[in-house]
């Protein structure tokens, strides 16, 4: 059998990748993994776009065959905004009003009309079709983004939204493009970790795919407290170093293992006044993306994993009432392979697609696609060429379902595209 720290030691890197971290301190801990081998064979229908095209890139979104966004970072630039005219074959950088703070693009979301990026602090919009991208009034913490019902100039956020009265895990609406954002606590929640993703069929009806993961907690021995700790920082006469080790700066080891696995769906039917439990587990696994049928509200699906001593694999949930949630895949992790799904996008009420990757007995990363025909009721898993790595995130438009790969060979992230 496949023990926990097992496949905790093979699933690290790859959970990275297939789902943002839920703090700053566990995302600059992985942030510097490097991937391995890797390569590309062209096999119909999948083609290889653009190789290598960024650092990394976590999210992409497609208005229509030809123009789409990637949020994205570069080694020695930081955060980046890119736009292709053509199919994703060429990319321009957009003028984006970055800071220092947003260390990377995590979710972006394209419309004719507006395009809204969520970053580690803070969103950004555009109102001029990509050509510049400008700092918005009221969000947070945008770990996801998506259209409302798909409205052209509404969006819904879910993440952390910061007030005078601390931080808060919740949802925020913008209703003008991105620039201006209301938020909402999600009541009820299990823990205070941020909502991993949501759904919003209408300006009322929201779902929200929340959970959480063990996290390791960091020791920081500061320097001042080799020094008298507290009484050093107010003035009084500090103690002297008892050996040389003192005299060196801040350090930070690794230290316990907090918190645990938990998986919670809700919703709301009244634009957020109250929310409801459709789906809660502890010790299990936790949530990624989120997605409903484009003109079915009660069809929804949102993906899973989980490295416990209960669970240890990835699986799909949908509901077919806008109610009840069950799980329709499953594949858990044995000696041969880790699993994990990440990103979910729909190609009509009935054909629905996840993504994500896995690692194969010799250690390497593959991508792990499957397709639903029937509303996530069944699903079969699609075959793909050997591009490199995990899928990172999915976008359909029209005749193509493009999406963002991470090479394991050069560590980049490059753009393949699937006809359907």
């Amino acid at each position: 059998s496949v023990t926990v720290s097992h496949v905790a030691q093979k699933r690290a890197f790859l959970h990275f990748l297939l789902q943002v971290t839920r703090t700053m301190k566990s995302f600059l801990a992985v942030i510097a993994v490097v991937a391995i081998a890797s390569g590309f064979a062209a096999a119909a229908p999948w083609d290889m776009i653009n190789k290598d095209l960024v650092t990394i890139a976590l999210t992409t979104s497609f208005i229509d065959d030809n123009v789409g966004y990637i949020g994205a970072a570069a080694n020695g630039y930081g955060p980046l905004m890119l736009k292709t005219v053509n199919g994703g074959y060429n990319w321009t950088q957009c003028e984006a009003n970055f800071t220092n703070l947003e260390l990377l693009v995590l979710s972006v979301a394209a419309t004719k009309d507006a395009v809204v990026a969520g970053t580690i602090f803070g969103e950004l919009y555009s109102d001029d079709n990509g050509q510049s991208f400008q700092n918005a009034h009221g969000g947070g913490q945008g770990m996801f983004v998506t259209t409302i019902g798909g409205n052209t100039k509404q969006f819904g956020l879910a993440g952390f939204f910061f007030h005078l009265d601390g931080a808060y895990p919740g949802i925020a609406i913008s209703k003008d493009g991105g620039k201006l954002w209301e938020s909402f606590r999600v009541q009820g929640l299990y823990n205070e970790s941020a909502p991993a993703s949501a759904a919003f069929t209408s300006e009322s009806v929201w779902y929200v795919a929340a959970g959480s993961q063990p996290q390791q907690q960091q020791v920081t021995r500061s320097f001042a407290s080799k020094f008298g700790g507290l009484d050093a920082l107010v003035g009084a006469t500090p103690q002297p170093p008892s050996n040389d080790d003192d005299f060196f700066p801040d350090t930070t080891t690794a230290g316990p293992m907090v918190g645990n696995w938990t998986a919670q769906i809700l919703k709301t039917t009244d634009g957020g006044n109250t929310f409801t439990t459709l789906f809660g587990q502890n010790y299990t696994f936790d949530l990624g993306q989120m997605a409903c049928a484009p003109t079915n509200p009660n069809a929804c699906c949102v993906t899973g994993y989980g490295a416990s001593d209960l669970y240890a694999g990835t699986n799909v949930l949908c509901t077919f009432d806008g109610t009840t949630f069950t799980k329709t895949f499953e594949q858990m992790d044995s000696q041969d392979g880790v699993y994990s799904l990440g990103t979910i996008a729909y190609q009509s009420n009935t054909e629905v697609w996840v993504a994500g990757g896995y690692e194969n007995k010799f250690g390497l990363l593959e991508p792990f696609v499957l397709k639903s025909t029937d509303a996530g009721k069944t699903w079969t898993q699609d075959t793909v060429p050997a591009f490199g790595g995990p899928v990172m995130d999915l976008s359909i438009s029209g005749k193509y379902m493009y999406a963002t790969v991470l090479e394991r060979l050069t560590s980049m992230s490059s753009v393949v595209r699937r006809t359907l």
